[in-house]
């Protein structure tokens, strides 16, 4: 370790390696698992480009300044007798957790990771924030992609059993993660942020869209089956049955448009509305939606109802393109920008 001197402004030390640890905690852990998570774990020859390692030798205030943010971002008692040193090493705790974020988490398998989770979160005070908000939105993540049915969870610390259902489980866990992500320091924040609001506004489209979807697959399903089984003897009392049905499609066809309306105006997330949504989730809308738009039913509520998924149809269709060519141009863009700096890279190589 060099000398202890000369003595920077605190404030300003802590703040530069405040984001360099803060960028590369979140390297390790959302990096590559064949990457080591120690910086001690690599060889002698890879440890000068560890900026931990880099930090912890470079002077007294670096390693005291360093040491004390590691100890606030894992919840590790520090000792400040000597050259100061964490009590416990933070490197298997980001193991784990990193490990956790790659993991596929079905609730209705792994209740018992559940039941984890929400006893930890219900006390978020006794709980580093930082490996917290990268849980939790990890969690969010998984419950989306992964609707789960309810279950009767004995879950610690309450007084009775608690019944967790999506919804509420998807609320839950949103509060923890907002009350966690608040406690972060502002380093941490600014690298947390858009995974946080990535992962805020997918979950609000699975939740927003989810339902109203779900009701349209279930009454066009229905619809469908009954229709097929009409014939010209059947009575008229039946056919007024598939008018009747038609109309609660259309009405529920009529509040996806309003939801959807009122969300693309009020969209709170620094996200855009239709990345989250995404190209696939689209193209599930958009094959639906053609298949009610050739209904082959010949009746004036029929008609209603192809006119009806055929907007949807076209709308998502738009939707759908627009940002597969976003995608593409930013791809081209982050292609042409490497392609740049490996030109400039070549340049000041043969230059030197």
């Amino acid at each position: 370790m060099t000398s202890c001197g000369p003595v920077l402004p605190p404030e300003i030390v802590h703040k530069v390696i405040s984001h360099v640890i803060a960028r590369h905690l979140d390297d390790c852990l959302v990096g590559s698992l064949s990457s080591p998570v120690s910086p001690f774990d690599t060889d002698h020859s890879s440890r000068a480009s560890a900026p931990i390692v880099a930090l912890l030798v470079a002077s007294c205030q670096m390693r005291q300044t360093t040491l004390i943010i590691l100890s606030s971002a894992f919840g590790i008692p520090l000792s400040r007798v000597g050259l100061w040193r964490l009590e416990e090493r933070p490197w298997p705790v980001l193991e784990s957790i990193r490990r956790l974020l790659r993991r596929e988490l079905d609730f209705n398998t792994d209740k018992h990771i559940l039941i984890r989770l929400m006893s930890q979160a219900a006390s978020p005070e006794r709980e580093p924030p930082i490996p917290s908000v990268y849980v939790y939105t990890h969690v969010l993540d998984e419950i989306s992609a992964r609707p789960f049915k309810p279950v009767v969870l004995p879950v610690p610390g309450r007084s009775a059993p608690f019944t967790a259902d999506q919804e509420t489980t998807v609320q839950l866990f949103e509060r923890y993660v907002k009350i966690q992500f608040a406690a972060c320091p502002a380093a941490f924040q600014e690298v947390l942020f858009m995974r946080l609001q990535h992962s805020l506004a997918e979950s609000a489209v699975s939740r927003i869209y989810g339902a109203v979807i779900s009701s349209v697959y279930e009454a066009w399903e229905e619809l469908e089956a009954f229709a097929k089984n009409l014939t010209s003897e059947t009575s008229p009392g039946a056919f007024s049955a598939v008018d009747g049905a038609v109309s609660e499609l259309m009405d529920t066809l009529g509040k996806m448009h309003a939801y959807d309306r009122e969300v693309r105006h009020i969209w709170p997330f620094a996200v855009p509305l239709d990345v989250v949504i995404g190209v696939a989730r689209f193209n599930e809308w958009i094959a639906v939606f053609e298949i009610i738009s050739g209904w082959a039913f010949d009746a004036e509520c029929a008609e209603r109802l192809r006119a009806a998924a055929d907007d949807f149809y076209e709308e998502f269709c738009d939707r759908a393109l627009e940002l597969e060519r976003l995608q593409c141009a930013q791809k081209i863009a982050l292609a042409e920008h490497a392609d740049i700096i490996e030109r400039e890279s070549y340049t000041a190589i043969s230059d030197s």
